[in-house]
């Protein structure tokens, strides 16, 4: 082994956890949002963004602590010291329906490339893929290697793909500037699905179960860290492109995109007329990547949630996380609206039970017992808190927004 690949094994060992976190949130939803808001809004959301990476960067590196320092989930942590049995399945229970809404929106993404591409009805390409990858997941054992391999590549095609177009586009500096200062959004809706799809609480959770399934130790532990913000950088860097990418191409033609062919108009300065294709590939992937991850997410939570299993090769894991799939295609099939729309609903609902986790990783972060050197400072701790309020702040507007 050459000393280039020594170097290049020893960055996917550190940023493996951080490579899927990228390969889970970066879905159908996250394209579909980001490109939404830069059309509706241009520049002025940035800001968000910007917000959300820091919690999110926090947070992930607090799950991946908690999840090396400790011998137990951070579910069983809950089960044992906050609430017993209960509580275990309430975190379970919200952990699959938070994965399910992103579950949702992979299938749509799914479908929405599949139907530009080949015809056939969104419900209809749900019902393939899903099959698809049922067959896979149980012909495969080693499910974690595969996951991260085939993640990380498709990770990377997708960060081509956005980030070359912004070397064609024509920016307006000055509004871009300005997208960076807090303003009142003129859609919200849009807002809680931005930071759903860059904060993601749950996200935060499955990195302290991926660093177990990757065997990190306390003695390698601030190693290991180096590489704990790879992914949130990754995910907001490209989430920040494609809003910038959707306002200078999108916005000022008037077009706020209801199809992914739509979407994929704001590529074309880089391809033109081919640029829906590229678009399609990117959805597909985005779609495809998460697929999995998502699904053994809610899957691993759930089984934890119940005492039936904690890792990802578990036996009862995999029914779970093919009972999500099957759900999340159902839910696909029985739902009738516009297809962006619903992405943009399915990434809004997930803010809805999320407050739960954020505290509870804020306050396992505070044991001294736990945490020992690695507690966190008062800085962390207020952004910490502020993140609490600002789910629990997103999560009671979505919640008025079903009601109302």
């Amino acid at each position: 082994m050459s000393k280039f690949q020594k170097h290049l094994k020893k960055f996917f060992l550190k940023a493996g956890p951080s490579l899927i976190l990228v390969a889970g949130i970066l879905g159908p939803g996250s394209l579909a949002v980001a490109s939404k808001a830069g059309a509706t809004m241009g520049y002025s959301v940035l800001w968000v963004v910007v917000i959300a990476f820091i919690m999110m960067a926090l947070f992930a590196r607090l799950g991946r602590i908690i999840g090396t320092l400790s011998d137990d989930t951070i579910i069983e942590m809950a089960r044992i010291k906050y609430g017993g049995k209960p509580a275990g399945y309430i975190l379970g229970i919200a952990g699959f329906i938070v994965t399910m809404g992103f579950q949702t929106g992979n299938n749509i993404g799914i479908g929405l490339a599949m139907n530009a591409i080949f015809g056939g009805s969104m419900g209809l390409w749900a019902i393939i893929f899903t099959s698809v990858v049922l067959i896979l997941i149980w012909w495969r054992n080693d499910v974690y290697n595969t996951i991260e391999k085939v993640m990380t590549g498709l990770v990377l095609l997708m960060i081509i793909s956005f980030f070359a177009n912004l070397f064609v586009i024509d920016i307006d500096v000055k509004e871009l500037a300005k997208g960076f200062i807090p303003s009142k959004p003129a859609v919200f809706m849009l807002v809680i699905a931005m930071s759903a799809t860059t904060f993601s609480v749950i996200s935060a959770v499955i990195q302290a179960y991926l660093v177990k399934d990757k065997k990190w130790t306390p003695a390698t532990l601030k190693e290991n860290l180096k590489g704990s913000t790879t992914g949130v950088v990754i995910l907001a860097a490209i989430s920040g492109v494609i809003i910038i990418t959707s306002a200078a191409v999108l916005r000022p033609q008037g077009i706020v995109p209801t199809s992914a062919v739509e979407m994929g108009q704001q590529l074309e300065p880089l391809l033109g007329s081919t640029s829906k294709w590229l678009f399609l590939f990117g959805l597909f992937s985005a779609s495809f990547s998460s697929f999995v991850v998502n699904a053994f997410s809610g899957g691993l939570l759930l089984a934890d949630g119940f005492k039936l299993g904690k890792s990802y090769n578990n036996k009862n894991v995999k029914i779970f996380a093919s009972l999500l799939m099957i759900l999340s295609t159902i839910i696909v099939l029985i739902i009738n609206k516009n297809p962006v729309e619903l992405l943009v609903i399915a990434q809004a609902s997930t803010a809805v039970v999320v407050p739960i986790f954020a505290v509870l990783i804020i306050v396992l972060a505070n044991s001294k017992k736990l945490m020992g050197e690695f507690r966190i400072n008062k800085v962390e701790n207020a952004i910490g808190i502020a993140a609490i309020f600002w789910v629990f702040y997103l999560s009671y507007n979505q919640i008025m927004s079903f009601i109302g």
